[in-house]
C-alpha cells in the first residue's frame, strides 16, 4: 500500500493555491490585511441595556493605535464579591477572516466570563 502513496506524490503537481484570494483578503505592506466581505459587526456594550439575559459588559481596548488593533474585554455584569481567574481567548484564526466586532463573535465570546 505504501507504494501507492508514493507514486501518487511523486506524480502531483506543486500545489499553487492563494489563500488570499480565496479568502478574498489582500495583505498590506505593513501586514496587517484588508478584508473586502462584510460580516454583521456588533459594537462593544460597555453599559447594561435594556435586556435582562445581558450576561457580560464589553469595551475595547487600544492595542496599537498605528494599525488598529484592539482587545475586546469582557466582564460580569454584577462585579464579582472574590477575585476570579482572567480568560485569555485567542481566537484560533487570528481574525483573519472575522474580528472582535463580527456578531457571531461577540453573541459567543461573552458567555466565556459568564461561565
Amino acid at each position: 500500500m505504501d507504494c501507492v502513496y508514493e507514486t501518487m506524490a511523486s506524480e502531483s503537481q506543486p500545489y499553487n493555491y492563494d489563500p488570499n484570494k480565496f479568502l478574498n483578503i489582500t495583505q498590506n505592506p505593513d501586514g496587517t490585511v484588508t478584508r473586502h466581505a462584510s460580516f454583521p459587526s456588533s459594537p462593544a456594550e460597555p453599559e447594561l441595556s435594556t435586556d435582562s439575559g445581558q450576561l457580560t459588559l464589553s469595551k475595547d481596548i487600544p492595542l496599537n493605535p498605528t494599525t488598529t488593533t484592539f482587545l475586546r474585554l469582557y466582564r460580569h455584569v454584577s462585579p464579582p464579591t472574590r477575585k476570579l481567574p482572567i480568560i485569555v481567548y485567542f481566537h484560533p484564526g487570528g481574525f483573519v477572516f472575522v474580528s472582535a466586532t463580527s456578531t457571531p463573535t461577540h453573541v459567543v465570546t461573552p458567555q466565556f466570563p459568564a461561565i
